[in-house]
């Protein structure tokens, strides 16, 4: 992932930098940093990876940091590769309580989240500069099969990026990369509506970029026809201009869907 200037060429825009998203976790320790090399000699220069909290505290206050140490401590040891850590889903005990089975739950006291991702910055606050709070949770799967919801995330992201930055003043801190959808709720909220909604409860304060991920839906990633939600995602752009400098990320994401990522 990088960023740069909204006054650059329009996209397409074609750099020697960019990201993949990555679960280093399945990757067996004694292969962890050849694939890294072959990533870097490949040009990788960003590495989006989760942080799961499910798997960090599965009991409050307990924490479990041996895979993720040895991720960052690889990542380290690659020069040239810079990690994104996405804080994401919760353990059983902070989960909300209609949702208590399923690990993308919004936690039921964002204040916990808040306490793990300060948990986090603290451990790896040498080592890891860029964080991104939550995954899609304009979709109904990524926010525990509950209402999506702008408020509730906004509130989640402002004590995240609270504790992290408490900790680490530096830290650069991305808003949730937004699904593309064009539906309009109860299930699902489509990205522009979503982002502005955001916007409104004032989630500009607390983020040092914000994303989505525009696949395209059945479209390649160079396709330009759907013209009026980009025209919609530049006016939010240009709306927080006045707030910070505005930027521009990508990054490729691994899958059956690959699209570019971008973050004001």
């Amino acid at each position: 992932m990088w960023w740069i200037p909204v006054s650059a060429e329009s996209l397409p825009y074609w750099t020697d930098r960019f990201g993949v998203n990555a679960e280093l976790r399945t990757i067996p320790a004694d292969q962890l940093d050849d694939q890294l090399a072959l990533m870097r000699a490949a040009g990788v220069t960003w590495i989006r990876q989760e942080f799961d909290w499910n798997a960090l505290e599965p009991e409050r206050g307990r924490y479990d940091w041996a895979e993720y140490d040895r991720i960052v401590a690889a990542i380290d040891a690659e020069s040239g590769i810079e990690l994104l850590a996405v804080l994401v889903n919760t353990p059983a005990w902070a989960r909300d309580r209609r949702a208590l089975n399923n690990r993308t739950s919004p936690p039921q006291d964002t204040t916990d989240f808040g306490a793990f991702a300060a948990a986090v910055a603290g451990r790896y606050a040498d080592s890891v500069d860029y964080y991104q709070i939550w995954d899609e949770p304009n979709l109904l799967t990524s926010w525990g099969m509950l209402a999506p919801s702008a408020s509730r995330y906004a509130t989640l992201l402002a004590d995240a990026s609270e504790s992290i930055r408490e900790i680490d003043p530096g830290a650069f801190i991305v808003a949730a990369g937004l699904a593309p959808t064009q539906e309009r709720g109860p299930d699902n909220i489509n990205e522009v509506a979503y982002l502005n909604d955001l916007l409104a409860f004032g989630a500009a304060q607390a983020v040092d970029a914000f994303a989505v991920k525009p696949y395209g839906m059945d479209t390649g990633p160079y396709d330009r026809n759907d013209c009026g939600s980009r025209t919609e995602f530049l006016a939010c752009r240009y709306r927080l201009r006045g707030a910070r400098e505005t930027q521009l990320a990508r990054a490729a994401d691994l899958g059956d869907s690959v699209g570019l990522e971008h973050a004001s």
